[in-house]
C-alpha cells in the first residue's frame, strides 16, 4: 500500500489517479472474462 499512501498524497493528481486506475481496473476485468 506505500504506493496508494504516496498518490493519496498528491491531491493534484488524485482525479487523473481514480480515472487511470478504474479505466486499468475494468482492462484487466474485460481481459479475463474471456
Amino acid at each position: 500500500m506505500k504506493l496508494y499512501t504516496t498518490v493519496k498524497g498528491q491531491e493534484e493528481q488524485s482525479e487523473f489517479v481514480k480515472r487511470a486506475l478504474e479505466f486499468y481496473i475494468k482492462y484487466l476485468e474485460n481481459r479475463f472474462k474471456k
